[in-house]
């Protein structure tokens, strides 16, 4: 049993998946291990500079967190505008 090729994560050429063993991409996910596809994570372009955004983040969180004496007005008066809208819609 030969190894069929798989298109690789980034687009290019085709990656092959080892015969008879398991696509080395289950590990990171549900996938099949006859997929049509094998994923790189060193390939992946939108985890350049995940760690930079999650330290952001978690940096973030006390301040998400912080009990407020007024609930923000804007947020409110928003999301009230745009479920008026949906449910006026919803009504005509």
């Amino acid at each position: 049993m030969s190894s069929a090729p798989q298109p690789s994560s980034t687009g290019g050429d085709a990656e092959p998946v080892p015969s008879g063993g398991e696509a080395a991409d289950l590990a990171y996910g549900a996938f099949s291990s006859d997929g049509p596809w094998v994923i790189d994570p060193d390939h992946l372009e939108w985890r350049v500079g995940l760690d930079r955004l999650r330290a952001g983040v978690a940096a973030q969180v006390p301040l998400l967190l912080r009990r407020r004496r007024v609930p923000p007005v804007a947020r409110v008066a928003r999301t009230g505008a745009e479920l008026g809208q949906a449910l006026a819609l919803w009504w005509l």
